[in-house]
Protein backbone atom coordinates (compact mmCIF):
# COMPACT_ATOMS: atom_id res chain seq x y z
CA UNK A 1 0.00 0.00 0.00
CA UNK A 2 1.44 3.18 -0.67
CA UNK A 3 1.58 6.09 1.57
CA UNK A 4 -1.15 8.73 1.18
CA UNK A 5 -0.89 12.02 2.86
CA UNK A 6 -4.17 14.08 3.20
CA UNK A 7 -4.27 17.57 5.19
CA UNK A 8 -6.73 18.13 7.25
CA UNK A 9 -6.77 21.08 9.51
CA UNK A 10 -3.90 22.66 8.43
CA UNK A 11 -1.90 19.00 9.16
CA UNK A 12 -0.65 15.90 7.07
CA UNK A 13 -1.93 12.83 7.99
CA UNK A 14 -0.47 9.63 6.89
CA UNK A 15 -3.08 7.22 6.34
CA UNK A 16 -1.00 4.45 5.62
CA UNK A 17 0.08 4.54 9.40
CA UNK A 18 -2.86 4.43 10.97
CA UNK A 19 -4.09 0.61 12.32
CA UNK A 20 -7.47 0.39 11.36
CA UNK A 21 -7.17 1.61 7.54
CA UNK A 22 -7.02 -2.20 6.72
CA UNK A 23 -9.95 -2.78 8.55
CA UNK A 24 -11.90 0.63 6.55
CA UNK A 25 -10.81 -0.90 3.44
CA UNK A 26 -12.10 -4.80 3.73
CA UNK A 27 -15.51 -2.59 5.54
CA UNK A 28 -15.60 -0.39 2.23
CA UNK A 29 -15.54 -3.38 0.25
CA UNK A 30 -17.92 -5.48 1.40
CA UNK A 31 -20.16 -2.87 1.71
CA UNK A 32 -19.71 -2.20 -1.82
CA UNK A 33 -20.63 -6.11 -2.78
CA UNK A 34 -23.30 -6.03 -0.24
CA UNK A 35 -24.88 -2.47 -2.07
CA UNK A 36 -24.43 -4.11 -5.49
CA UNK A 37 -25.85 -7.92 -4.82
CA UNK A 38 -28.74 -7.56 -2.19
CA UNK A 39 -30.86 -5.64 -5.41
CA UNK A 40 -30.00 -8.19 -7.32
CA UNK A 41 -30.83 -11.12 -5.20
CA UNK A 42 -34.28 -9.16 -4.33
CA UNK A 43 -35.01 -8.85 -8.03
CA UNK A 44 -34.45 -12.54 -8.43
CA UNK A 45 -35.98 -14.16 -5.41
CA UNK A 46 -39.09 -11.46 -5.54
CA UNK A 47 -39.35 -12.53 -9.43
CA UNK A 48 -39.19 -16.19 -8.54
CA UNK A 49 -41.96 -16.39 -5.66
CA UNK A 50 -43.96 -13.81 -7.52
CA UNK A 51 -44.07 -16.34 -10.98
CA UNK A 52 -44.58 -19.25 -8.59
CA UNK A 53 -47.93 -17.78 -7.48
CA UNK A 54 -48.92 -16.14 -10.89
CA UNK A 55 -48.76 -19.54 -12.30
CA UNK A 56 -50.49 -21.59 -9.60
CA UNK A 57 -53.51 -19.31 -10.28
CA UNK A 58 -54.23 -18.75 -6.29
CA UNK A 59 -54.79 -15.39 -4.77
CA UNK A 60 -53.57 -16.66 -1.42
CA UNK A 61 -50.51 -17.65 -2.85
CA UNK A 62 -50.49 -14.05 -4.48
CA UNK A 63 -50.88 -12.55 -1.44
CA UNK A 64 -47.87 -14.41 0.44
CA UNK A 65 -45.73 -14.15 -2.59
CA UNK A 66 -46.32 -9.96 -2.15
CA UNK A 67 -46.69 -9.73 1.47
CA UNK A 68 -42.76 -12.07 1.11
CA UNK A 69 -41.67 -9.79 -0.95
CA UNK A 70 -42.55 -6.16 1.28
CA UNK A 71 -40.69 -7.70 3.77
CA UNK A 72 -37.44 -8.62 1.76
CA UNK A 73 -37.94 -5.12 0.46
CA UNK A 74 -38.00 -4.19 3.90
CA UNK A 75 -34.80 -6.28 5.12
CA UNK A 76 -32.83 -4.71 1.78
CA UNK A 77 -33.24 -1.08 3.09
CA UNK A 78 -32.41 -2.32 6.81
CA UNK A 79 -29.20 -3.68 4.91
CA UNK A 80 -28.71 -0.63 3.04
CA UNK A 81 -29.01 1.59 6.27
CA UNK A 82 -26.18 -0.56 7.37
CA UNK A 83 -23.19 1.97 5.57
CA UNK A 84 -24.59 4.49 7.78
CA UNK A 85 -24.65 2.92 11.06
CA UNK A 86 -21.00 1.37 10.47
CA UNK A 87 -19.77 5.20 9.37
CA UNK A 88 -21.98 6.55 12.67
CA UNK A 89 -19.93 4.11 14.90
CA UNK A 90 -16.80 4.30 13.70
CA UNK A 91 -16.70 8.24 13.50
CA UNK A 92 -19.09 9.57 16.01
CA UNK A 93 -18.68 7.03 18.88
CA UNK A 94 -15.31 4.80 18.28
CA UNK A 95 -13.12 8.03 17.12
CA UNK A 96 -14.16 11.46 16.56
CA UNK A 97 -11.21 12.82 14.24
CA UNK A 98 -11.19 14.20 10.89
CA UNK A 99 -7.77 11.93 10.69
CA UNK A 100 -10.17 8.52 10.42
CA UNK A 101 -13.25 10.60 7.88
CA UNK A 102 -10.06 11.84 5.63
CA UNK A 103 -8.55 8.03 5.47
CA UNK A 104 -12.29 6.35 4.75
CA UNK A 105 -12.99 8.65 2.33
CA UNK A 106 -9.31 7.41 1.29
CA UNK A 107 -10.32 3.60 1.16
CA UNK A 108 -13.85 4.78 -0.27
CA UNK A 109 -11.81 6.44 -3.26
CA UNK A 110 -9.71 2.94 -3.77
CA UNK A 111 -12.36 0.97 -3.47
CA UNK A 112 -14.04 3.35 -5.93
CA UNK A 113 -12.01 5.17 -8.12
CA UNK A 114 -14.74 7.17 -9.83
CA UNK A 115 -16.27 8.47 -6.60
Amino acid sequence: MELVYLATQSQIVDCSAVALVRIMSLVNSALTVIYIAVPIILIIMGSIDLLKAILQSDDKKMKEAQSLLWKRLLYGALIFFLGIIVQFVIFDIIRPSGITRACWNETQTEVNPNA
